[in-house]
């Protein structure tokens, strides 16, 4: 918005939360003024900015059930045991994240959660998709180590892209998936999981 140019500004918002009284408020709600035209990310959000700004139209943020949630083919599964590796075994309890290695991802929480689970007797095992083993802010190879996590863990995407079918069979093979953070914009992992 700060950019002087002479053309309308517009704002594709990724609203995820609200604060304790139910909307936007303070910085982020003046910021909103400043603008020409927004449209908010889903229904829901296009709900919160419109307590702010008034009528505010949306775009849906879908995904493919079709590409998400069709079981794996023989040949799929035979991909799936490659991907994650000799030490994972079907009765361990898969724990999923999928996030860039940057400073606001959480990576520690679910490292520590991970060897928090351990400690409690549950048979867990880590699957990350990220884009770099050392990034601004975790060393992947470092929280391994330090939580006892040797065996344990499975990382894709450091070597390039999947397709959305691959990371699809992924999700599936996960009981759970997991989005620590210090604050989202909107959070794909959590809607592709599910």
């Amino acid at each position: 918005a700060d950019i002087d140019l002479p053309v309308q500004k517009w704002a594709y918002t990724a609203v995820d939360a609200i604060n304790v009284k139910g909307n936007i408020g303070g910085p982020a709600a003046y910021a909103l003024t400043r603008f020409d035209r927004i449209l908010g990310y889903g229904r829901w959000g296009g709900s919160i900015l419109r307590q702010v700004i008034g009528p505010t139209p949306y775009l849906p943020h879908g995904i493919s059930p079709e590409v998400y949630q069709a079981p794996a083919t023989p040949e799929e599964e035979a991909w799936l045991e490659m991907q994650l590796g000799a030490f994972f075994r079907p009765n361990m309890t898969l724990i999923g994240m999928v996030a860039a290695n940057q400073p606001r991802k959480d990576f520690g929480l679910f490292f520590q959660t991970l060897q928090e689970l351990r400690k409690r007797g549950r048979n867990v095992y880590g699957w990350i998709h990220t884009d770099l083993l050392v990034g601004k802010a975790w060393s992947i190879p470092q929280l391994v180590e330090d939580c006892g996590l040797e065996k344990r863990i499975t990382v894709t995407g450091i070597s390039g892209p999947m397709s959305d079918r691959q990371l699809a069979l992924l999700y599936q093979r996960c009981n759970v998936t997991v989005l620590p953070s210090g604050g989202e914009g909107f959070g794909y992992s959590i809607p592709e999981s599910l």
